[in-house]
């Protein structure tokens, strides 16, 4: 079979030539009506035909963004774009004839290692006569470095329905994409570090409370592996019998009302190691309300909890405690000071003859915190019983501070007790910061992939519940790396919190803002209703991007942005389906000339014509 007829198949096939009947009506009209005079109408008409369709075809060809070549059946390439020679890194001289094991390809696969000719989509297809989609393979070219590409093969049919006459393969450039998911991991891997490795535990709980994920450092505490307690054992497994006890009682209160602060357990590890605990949980509902999961966090305040005990054991020893300056001790007499060491006058600010006499109530931020503290302890310590909280307090100064104290009543009437406080506000700060490091974006404060995870799910289940649609728009900033590369980091830096903070003013209280690393950004659109709604937030969005932005230097800088956009149920029922097609619809985007929207469309199944 021919080339020309492998063309002649094309073109047809792309409504570029004339059919053959259309050209033996033109043989019809010969002058001579002869029979030779037909056969050489026809002749004309068909090569008129065959020029006309390959005008057209180049016209195509040139205005592709894509890569594109056309293999023989014997395997050679007979056509290539201008894409695919700046793709590929060569000239049109050096693909044309050559076939897919000729060494100017330069392919490998993705460990590097060399891909064989006969492994080329192309030359599977054009085997099986099957078509192939988005398949990888990487160009080794020695200038550029290492191109990667996705590649999908589809046969040309002939007459014969056994054998492909021609294979078209078409093929784009992903080598930034990849570097920006290996990016992307890389960050997710950071993230992930952060989690394990933390100073302290985190971890999950089913409605159960049975571990769903726990990190490294927890692991660690209890002496398990992550196999030994995901799904069979949960932080009941691992206290004492009064730990449990209070287990027992608080969860049942925790999934009802979603949050739980300053519990403290006794912790045994499997090889008997204990350490004291202070726990700090909330749930994680869906969007019906219902308890999916825990997050909680464990410190490890073993040490606090030895001075605590050491300073309780110390309470007849008035020159010890005088010379402790570690934790605050405070003798209160109808809830005024009678008597307090240098720790409680440093922690507070005070000089000693300010606190001498004063109520402690100066040591509240407010009447609320005060009558609440009393109603709380003062039943217990009349009983007998130590009393033990955390509780936001306040310096003389005004600032504010997080306390643990620990109060017995004396054995003098039932209106003296001593208190032991220690400062622990540092310990709190850092509980938040790891807190918020875990699910915002450090340089932009938006929510971070982590976070967007999470909201993509409620909402999703809340639309399904309602029947509305919901729509993920990945932004890709068009310009930003010559910013980056022309201007250095700080101004790039600057650029991506403006953006951020025009994102968030183009969106509703119930819409997500997200940053997912980089120039990548996502709007999650909830209560959807119809394109013109979406349209109408993400024509205002590229107009607000693209509006120029001064940076502290006083450079003026502008941006453009392509948005990919894919839209539930239509085009998937959960995030990492809708974000992942949203991101296609972006690349698409870009290809069409960027600074533009594009919806995610599915690929329509591959037509195979036959010539009977």
């Amino acid at each position: 079979m021919s080339e020309f007829t492998a063309m002649t198949s094309i073109f047809a096939a792309l409504g570029l030539a004339s059919s053959p009947d259309a050209c033996e009506g033109a043989g019809a009209n010969a002058p001579d009506g002869s029979e030779k005079g037909l056969d050489v109408a026809l002749s004309r008409a068909r090569e008129q035909a065959f020029r006309d369709g390959a005008r057209s075809f180049k016209v195509i060809l040139a205005a592709m963004s894509e890569g594109l070549v056309i293999h023989g059946a014997d395997g050679r390439v007979f056509e290539a774009n201008p894409a695919a020679e700046t793709i590929l890194g060569l000239s049109r001289d050096a693909i044309l004839g050559k076939t897919c094991a000729d060494p100017r390809w330069r392919a490998i696969d993705e460990d590097g290692q060399p891909y064989p000719g006969d492994r080329h989509p192309a030359m599977v297809t054009l085997r099986t006569g099957m078509p192939l989609q988005n398949q990888i393979m990487g160009i080794d070219d020695p200038v550029r470095g290492v191109r990667w590409l996705s590649i999908n093969a589809n046969p040309i049919w002939g007459k014969d329905p056994q054998a492909p006459l021609a294979v078209v393969a078409t093929f784009v450039d992903i080598t930034e994409r990849r570097c920006s998911d290996a990016k992307l991991a890389a960050l997710s891997a950071e993230l992930e570090d952060l989690y394990d490795n933390a100073p302290c535990g985190y971890h999950s709980l089913d409605a159960q409370g049975k571990y769903v994920r726990i990190n490294a450092t927890e692991l660690k505490w209890l002496g398990c592996t992550r196999e030994e307690v995901i799904g069979r054992k949960g932080p009941i497994d691992f206290f004492t019998e009064e730990g449990r006890q209070q287990f027992r009682s608080v969860y049942p209160t925790f999934l009802s009302q979603g949050h739980v602060q300053d519990l403290e357990y006794q912790l045994v590890a499997t090889d008997g190691t204990r350490r004291t605990v202070s726990v700090a949980a909330s749930a994680v509902r869906d969007a019906a309300g219902r308890f999916v999961r825990s997050r909680g966090a464990m410190f490890d305040i073993t040490e606090v909890h030895r001075s605590r005990e050491q300073a309780l054991r110390l309470t007849l020893e008035q020159n010890a405690m005088l010379d402790n300056d570690l934790v605050g001790m405070v003798k209160l007499r109808d809830r005024r000071v009678v008597w307090m060491n240098r720790a409680m006058c440093r922690i507070f600010g005070y000089e000693t003859h300010e606190l001498l006499g004063a109520p402690s109530r100066i040591l509240y931020p407010s009447d609320t915190s005060y009558r609440r503290l009393g109603e709380a302890a003062y039943p217990v310590l009349a009983a007998g019983g130590p009393f033990r909280c955390q509780l936001e307090l306040v310096r003389k100064s005004g600032e504010r501070l997080w306390i643990d104290a620990s109060g017995v009543m004396l054995p003098t009437g039932g209106s003296e007790t001593i208190w032991f406080l220690a400062d622990i506000t540092e310990l709190k700060r850092y509980q938040e910061s790891c807190e918020l490091m875990a699910h915002i974006d450090a340089l932009t404060g938006l929510p971070n992939r982590v976070l967007l995870a999470d909201r993509m799910d409620q909402a999703l289940a809340l639309a399904q519940r309602h029947h509305y649609e919901t729509a993920v728009c990945y932004i890709d900033l068009d310009g930003f790396k010559a910013v980056n590369d022309r201007l250095g980091h700080a101004a790039g830096d600057q650029l991506l919190t403006a953006i951020s903070r025009r994102l968030e003013r183009a969106i509703r209280d119930n819409d997500t803002a997200a940053r997912l690393g980089g120039d990548e950004f996502v709007l999650l659109l909830t209560h959807v209703e119809g394109r013109a709604h979406i349209e109408n937030v993400l024509q205002r969005v590229l107009v607000d991007i693209a509006a120029p932005i001064v940076l502290d230097d006083g450079t003026s800088v502008r941006v453009t942005a392509s948005i990919g956009i894919s839209v539930a149920p239509a085009d998937g029922g959960n995030g990492p389906e809708l974000l992942r097609r949203a991101d296609a619809a972006m690349y698409v985007a870009k290809a069409q000339g960027r600074g533009r929207l594009h919806y995610y469309c599915a690929p329509a199944a591959p037509a195979i014509n036959s010539i009977h």
